[in-house]
């Protein structure tokens, strides 16, 4: 048996050494294992892809065992589990899933389905791309006016008074007085 962990999970975790045990006093071989960047795995977890752990479960599977294989998948292990059983072949004695978190997208559909789910998988890819162009053109609206309005306190402070006008008083001048001006 074979012990592909879900998501983030290891080979300490609680169903793989359930696993082990019950495997252990049935008398049978159990290969658990983390995937690079979990548990005790050297590497970036963040540089993990679904491929890359194939490939190493793969690796572990064909330099471990012997004969007939049973995969056991765990949540995201499950994915795993069918991509490496789909591999294996006539090494697939069988698999068990446990709460398995498969991608549907390709198995059991048409080509022109995949082709369909594909299609629209990019549109909704393009979607999401516009979306963030306007809310980034959006933000960028903001901080305009942001700077504009900052501008305009600049010159005008709001809190400022409007200028004050004072007239001069007109003095009537009389005819005896000459003009001083």
């Amino acid at each position: 048996m074979v012990f592909l962990p879900g998501y983030m999970s290891d080979m300490a975790g609680s169903k793989a050494t359930a696993l082990l045990e019950w495997a252990e006093a049935q008398g049978r071989e159990c290969l658990l294992f983390d995937y690079s960047g979990c548990g005790e795995s050297p590497g970036d977890f963040a540089e993990g892809t679904l491929t890359r752990w194939q490939d190493e479960a793969a690796a572990l599977i064909d330099g471990h065992t012997e004969g007939l294989v049973i995969l056991v998948g765990s949540s995201m292990g499950g994915w795993l589990m069918l991509l490496l059983g789909r591999a294996l072949g006539a090494r697939l004695a069988g698999l068990v899933g446990i709460a398995a978190a498969p991608d549907f997208t390709e198995w059991g559909y048409s080509e022109d389905q995949q082709e369909q789910l594909a299609a629209a998988q990019q549109q909704l890819e393009q979607l999401v791309a516009k979306q963030q162009q306007l809310a980034a053109k959006q933000e960028q609206m903001a901080q305009n006016i942001a700077k504009l309005q900052t501008r305009e306190q600049t010159i005008r402070p709001k809190t400022a008074a409007p200028p004050q006008l004072r007239a001069a008083p007109i003095l009537p001048r009389t005819p005896a007085e000459p003009a001083a001006w």
